[in-house]
């Protein structure tokens, strides 16, 4: 049975749509996702924090582009602990997006990472060509 209330399912199932499409179209891009949620046993939970686990981190970092991506179901929003975060983030000058669609998140990082090739000049056979 899959762990999770029923939003959160449908919130991984967006991450995991964006993560296959930018994996497959987009290999050259370093991305990753913070374990920062899910369902865990409070002892693994109490580790992670002592670890650096923070709440409220969104769930996709891409540092080339200087963006977070925090996934949502249609109609959801942000966790205090999140609204906390993605404003601080904002203020040091990170870009931070929302999104309940994985295909408008991947469209908005295959642009932005074509036009950062471009400035740098680099390859021009990037993304679904």
């Amino acid at each position: 049975m899959a762990r999770g209330t029923p939003i959160r399912r449908r919130e991984r199932v967006i991450q995991q749509k964006f993560v296959a499409l930018a994996r497959h179209f987009l290999p050259d891009l370093l991305f990753w996702h913070t374990p920062n949620g899910e369902d865990r046993a409070p002892r693994t939970a109490i580790v992670l924090a002592s670890m650096g686990v923070e709440a409220g981190v969104p769930d996709i970092f891409v540092p080339e582009l200087r963006l977070f991506i925090e996934f949502k179901a249609p109609g959801g929003s942000l966790s205090a602990a999140q609204v906390e975060v993605v404003t601080e983030l904002r203020r040091l000058g990170y870009d931070v997006v929302v999104s309940d669609d994985h295909e408008r998140a991947f469209a908005l990082v295959e642009e932005r990472y074509a036009a950062l090739q471009r400035v740098n000049g680099r390859g021009s056979d990037l993304g679904r060509g």
